[in-house]
């Protein structure tokens, strides 16, 4: 990765080429490029075809669109994960919605404020959003999953030909300058797939037996979300995952 946070498309080519000769199941892939009208013939997909062709199960970041991203909003998912076995991963965020977006003064926006970021709420477009409850006495007892809203993230690519596949928290909790952010991009979101899949997998399935294909696996991905009120994709959710896994496992030994 250069200092534009651009990676070379040779250097690319010899990780994915890596990653296969090294024997890998899944493979992360945190990175992509808008390639409007590409049919799996730009640079990046055709690098990952490698991988996909050696059974190896691919997640890849949709893509980032709108306010604070280079680009539209009217950009459809990036490449490689516009490739049809990759499983493209979008975002999603939890809301809370005791809280008024217009009204900050009811959350804490100055340290401490626990487990709950605003990026820079001055500037229109920020949002009160975030991974954890700030507990901010804004609602009554101890728990305030009821004021708990999952929604697509903003920032996720328009849908193409079926992708994104799936949605998974999009927000990075990070240090910038000594203060606590979260940063947000599907690039975060792809690892908690590709490690929701991994865990399914070395649940169901002992050492010598072999893997679902990337086309079963995606397929299986895409079932076994949770709804997201408003979005075509579902939320990823580990345990129906391997419900799922071990479904498509029983059947195979009928099959056998």
């Amino acid at each position: 990765m250069d200092a534009t946070r651009k990676v070379d498309i040779r250097a690319f080519d010899r990780a994915i080429a890596d990653a296969v000769d090294d024997g890998v199941d899944i493979l992360n892939v945190s990175t992509g490029i808008f390639q409007p009208g590409c049919s799996g013939h730009c640079p990046h997909c055709i690098a990952i075809k490698q991988a996909l062709d050696a059974g190896v199960i691919v997640v890849a970041a949709a893509g980032n669109v709108g306010e604070g991203f280079q680009g539209d909003t009217s950009e459809t998912v990036f490449c490689p994960a516009t490739r049809g076995d990759v499983i493209a991963a979008g975002g999603c965020v939890v809301e809370c919605t005791a809280a008024d977006e217009t009204d900050l003064s009811k959350i804490s926006t100055t340290p401490p404020s626990p487990y709950f970021a605003f990026d820079k709420p001055s500037i229109p477009g920020s949002y009160a959003t975030g991974v954890y409850c700030g507990e901010q006495g804004c609602g009554e007892g101890l728990s305030c999953s009821q004021n708990k809203r999952i929604s697509r993230w903003r920032g996720t690519p328009h849908r193409s030909n079926g992708k994104p596949d799936i949605l998974a928290p999009v927000q990075c909790p990070d240090r910038v300058k000594g203060q606590l952010r979260l940063q947000y991009g599907t690039s975060y979101s792809t690892p908690i797939v590709a490690g929701g899949i991994a865990s399914a997998i070395a649940h169901v399935f002992e050492p010598d037996e072999p893997i679902p294909t990337p086309y079963r696996v995606r397929n299986i991905v895409k079932r076994s979300g949770d709804p997201v009120a408003g979005a075509e994709e579902g939320m990823l959710n580990v345990e129906r995952l391997k419900e799922q896994m071990r479904n498509h496992l029983n059947e195979t030994h009928q099959e056998n």
